[in-house]
């Protein structure tokens, strides 16, 4: 997706974190925006916003109901709500563990880090090789930096390891920022509710592989999607490696294939054509009686009476001569006879 910034919207950095940058990684594609860093920047701003609209409220006078109900001023409180739930998702995502004894170094942001595999630009955490900065010459250092989602896909360097760990925020300020908006939110609604979010520790889900699976209520995970194959090598930073999964092969012949898989139309209904006779036998030609009423372009008609009282069980009033094969309707005497 490729959108003007200054058409940027709340949905548009949603559907570009969730949808367009996971799909740009793959294929190592530069980022054209810094999407994250757009989270971050706008909410600050609307905050501010909302500060300022609820000191203005408070004051009272004449504009303070118009304030109030504005729709503008409710437009920013929803677009305020929705750059949060991504603003958390990105605090998420680079958490660690709470036993962790990480000791990130500090490099100030200045909107100039981007991942050396995927050309994402990297908004906070990342990991540092230092061991291969100096491979293209010994006089400029060029540090191989990977963001976490592709070093979780087994993207790195060719040292595979010795990889330091480095911010561009202090972690405390954003958790700062993140309860205090948090709190801003909570006081738009007026109370809590069911969809308030939570503190950021509370936020956090760890999974316990081991019982999961263990668990018999648990299903693992199949694969239904196909993944197009790419080779990232050709456009990737020639110190890259995939350690952990091969991209340049697709994932098809990992599927299992589903019920329906790779059948055009005409096979899925002939398919559910054969289901219907099973379900019911008339709809099978095969089983229909051959002591039908006869018919005639396709069409059965019922016996019908003729002038004389004559029944005629084909449905019209044609009837052949029992004896000589003529058809009683067209009767000719001399129809036996030689032809002229």
């Amino acid at each position: 997706m490729k959108i003007a910034w200054n058409r940027t919207t709340a949905e548009t950095l949603e559907m570009a974190i969730n949808k367009a940058l996971p799909n740009s990684r793959i294929v190592c594609r530069n980022e054209q925006y810094k999407n994250k860093a757009i989270v971050y920047y706008t909410l600050q701003k609307y905050s501010s916003l909302l500060k300022s609209t609820r000191a203005q409220v408070e004051m009272g006078g004449d504009n303070a109901e118009s304030i109030q109900r504005s729709i503008k001023v409710r437009q920013v409180q929803k677009d305020f709500k929705k750059l949060f739930d991504l603003y958390k998702s990105i605090l998420l995502s680079e958490m660690f563990a709470p036993d962790s004894r990480e000791h990130p170094e500090l490099l100030p942001y200045d909107n100039n880090v981007t991942c050396t595999y995927c050309r994402c630009n990297i908004f906070n955490r990342f990991l540092s090789c230092k061991s291969c900065k100096n491979l293209f010459s010994g006089e400029i250092e060029e540090p191989y930096d990977v963001c976490m989602e592709c070093y979780c896909m087994g993207r790195s360097c060719g040292c595979q390891s010795g990889h330091t760990w480095v911010e561009q925020w202090k972690w405390k300020d954003l958790i700062h920022k993140y309860d205090d908006w948090r709190a801003q939110i909570i006081d738009i609604d007026g109370h809590m509710t069911d969809k308030t979010p939570l503190p950021l520790q509370e936020e956090r889900r760890v999974c316990n592989t081991g019982a999961w699976r263990r668990d018999a209520r648990q299903k693992p995970y199949e694969p239904k999607g196909t993944l197009p194959r790419h080779d990232s090598k050709k456009v990737a930073d020639v110190r890259s490696v995939e350690c952990l999964v091969d991209f340049s092969v697709s994932n098809l012949n990992w599927l299992r294939e589903e019920e329906g898989f790779g059948q055009n139309a005409m096979q899925r209904r002939l398919h559910q054509a054969e289901l219907d006779k099973l379900a019911d036998p008339s709809l099978d030609p095969r089983d229909i009686d051959e002591d039908i009423a006869y018919a005639r372009d396709g069409i059965a008609f019922p016996p019908v009476e003729d002038a004389n009282g004559d029944v005629n069980e084909n449905g019209d009033t044609h009837d052949l001569d029992a004896h000589n094969g003529v058809d009683s309707y067209y009767a000719d005497p001399n129809a036996n006879g030689d032809i002229p």
